[in-house]
């Protein structure tokens, strides 16, 4: 059986968001169960592109600063990385507050795009991972997405997150030549993920975003933190509790392919909050848009994101 916790959290006040962490991760077995002194420990949060707070876009520095203050007391050498679709990391995570909480405790971030490695792959759709050196050397990953509507794939959470430790414009490419099916490219960001091998997921639910995404939707105050060592049943918790069926959501059926992490619900064990108590029916979802990107839209992606980087370097 697998073990998704549920807690209530309010607001991201810190002494809140600390009581939440600690019913959140307590059925797991708490953070100590899976982060050892002396380990390196990547954060991996949702750093999709510039945005201020209140946006609900990226993953919020209150529960960032939390994960990093719980890996330093344990004696553990914290770093906070992404690849954004636009940007730098660091500029990016400034924008977003997370930039002034890694200086305060003293956790570098890196950018996905700077050490990129290839390494075999026996998956169906993918033949090489051209990863982060950083996300392959690191001895823990801390998955931290922000909950949000998604116009490709419904729903961006615990599997989509991890589409961010691909670096770069590959993410792009791989729109291009996957993008016309769905579940293809669904099946492809569950090859990465069973390469990833996320030692735990803490899913942003305090305030989500809905009716459209990852940018540009409403802020949607859940109230919630949705935390597993395995990201596919985070997501097919979330589906119960957003009133979503399962199969909808193209990571399910991909992953029950695949067999990648549990998407059956009757082998998923749900502590804290319960499903029911936790559901809620007007969560809106975006109307989905497909998922492939033009080749002209490529090469303004790459264009945009490289005046974007040169900029932030600049500064």
């Amino acid at each position: 059986m697998t073990t998704v916790s549920i807690a209530r959290c309010a607001d991201y006040d810190r002494a809140t968001v600390g009581r939440a962490w600690d019913a959140l991760l307590e059925p797991l077995g708490g953070l100590a169960s899976h982060v050892r002194r002396g380990d390196t420990v990547l954060l991996k949060p949702n750093l999709v592109t510039h945005a201020d707070v209140e946006s609900a876009t990226t993953t919020h520095p209150s529960l960032v600063g939390e994960a990093l203050c719980r890996v330093r007391d344990l004696g553990a050498r914290p770093v906070v990385g992404d690849s954004p679709a636009f940007g730098a990391a660091e500029a990016v995570a400034e924008s977003a507050g997370i930039g002034a909480v890694a200086r305060h405790f003293n956790a570098p971030i890196v950018d996905f795009r700077d050490r990129v490695v290839s390494v075999p792959a026996d998956g169906a759709s993918v033949k090489r991972f051209r990863m982060s050196a950083d996300v392959l050397e690191a001895d823990v990953v801390l998955n931290l997405p922000k909950l949000k509507a998604h116009r490709q794939m419904l729903l961006t959470a615990g599997v989509k997150n991890l589409y961010g430790c691909v670096p770069g414009k590959k993410k792009a490419v791989y729109h291009l030549t996957h993008g016309d099916d769905r579940s293809l490219f669904a099946g492809m960001i569950l090859e990465y993920v069973r390469e990833i091998r996320p030692t735990l997921t803490v899913v942003d639910g305090i305030i989500a975003m809905a009716r459209t995404g990852p940018r540009f939707g409403d802020p949607y105050p859940l109230g919630l933190l949705v935390a597993s060592v395995d990201p596919v049943a985070v997501d097919r918790v979330l589906c119960d509790v957003l009133a979503i069926p399962a199969d909808d959501l193209p990571f399910i059926p991909a992953a029950r392919k695949l067999g990648v992490g549990e998407t059956d619900i009757a082998n998923i064990v749900v502590e804290g909050v319960s499903v029911e108590d936790a559901r809620v029916a007007d969560f809106a979802l975006p109307t989905l848009i497909p998922a492939t990107f033009s080749p002209l839209r490529l090469v303004r992606s790459v264009v945009k994101d490289l005046w974007s980087r040169r900029t932030a370097a600049s500064l």
